[in-house]
């Protein structure tokens, strides 16, 4: 077996967490898109990355430290949104502090751990409702049901979280 599978990501406080939750149930639901309830709803910072369990508290400090000089801030979702027609989301508002936080943790992957990604280059935040298993088919309908509805909240971003996969889900790590 290879190494264990992380992300880092930003996670909204517990009511967004169950709002956005209900859009992936609908999107379960009326189109058959399961995929995107295998994790929270969430921001992802860094993408899917392979790294040993034994090591990765090098990974915290990088977090923790990257977090702390960046401080607490204040983010807001506004309406939905969509990648081509594969993936509907909900949008996140433009943040130049979420912005410069996950280049300054790209960086710091790069630098202290030798991680480089190409995902990294193209930063658009959001969270996601339905993808990879959203048929084609049902994309037009999907992304009318969802463009059409209202969605605006703001939450404080107070620290960062680290996920693993495991047995086929997405689980924060304390």
């Amino acid at each position: 077996m290879g190494l264990p599978l992380w992300f880092i990501a930003v996670l909204p406080d517990a009511v967004i967490q169950e709002e956005v939750t209900a859009f992936k149930m609908e999107a379960k639901e009326r189109y058959k898109s399961k995929h995107a309830l295998k994790s929270p709803p969430h921001i992802t910072l860094i993408p899917p990355f392979r790294w040993p369990e034994s090591d990765i508290g090098v990974v915290r400090e990088i977090m923790e430290k990257t977090f702390t000089n960046h401080g607490g801030f204040e983010l807001k979702l506004e309406g939905f949104d969509r990648f081509g027609e594969r993936v509907i989301f909900v949008a996140v508002a433009e943040c130049q502090t979420l912005s410069r936080l996950q280049s300054d943790l790209k960086g710091q992957f790069a630098d202290a751990l030798g991680i480089r990604d190409s995902r990294y280059t193209d930063f658009h935040p959001h969270m996601t409702v339905a993808f990879k298993d959203l048929k084609k088919a049902d994309f037009a309908d999907a992304w009318s049901w969802f463009s059409s509805k209202t969605y605006s909240r703001t939450f404080e971003v107070n620290q960062l979280f680290l996920f693993r996969h495991h047995n086929g889900r997405w689980q924060v790590q304390d």
